[in-house]
């Protein structure tokens, strides 16, 4: 009878978990591995606004600017979050 408590609540506390938890937006598809976030901007001359989950760089008028970044995070591939318009 434990037992089967036991696993009711470890069920129930892993079904809270995966609704917590939604999947992210799609982002426009990562670059190929070993393009730093600033280099990314150079690449990507349509992309105004990118990161790879620990910082975020923007295109300014004159300049690109990023933020630092955190303690502890652990970077991931970098994503175009906000491109220009295409032409119309």
């Amino acid at each position: 009878m434990r037992l089967a408590f036991a696993l009711l609540i470890f069920l129930s506390a892993a079904g809270a978990q995966a609704q917590n938890n939604p999947p992210k937006a799609e982002a426009t598809p990562a670059t190929p591995a070993g393009v730093s976030l600033q280099g990314y901007g150079n690449a990507e001359k349509t992309c105004l606004e990118w990161n790879d989950g620990c910082s975020t760089c923007r295109r300014g008028d004159a300049a690109v600017s990023c933020s630092n970044i955190g303690i502890a995070c652990q970077p991931s591939p970098v994503v175009c979050t906000r491109r220009t318009d295409p032409p119309k």
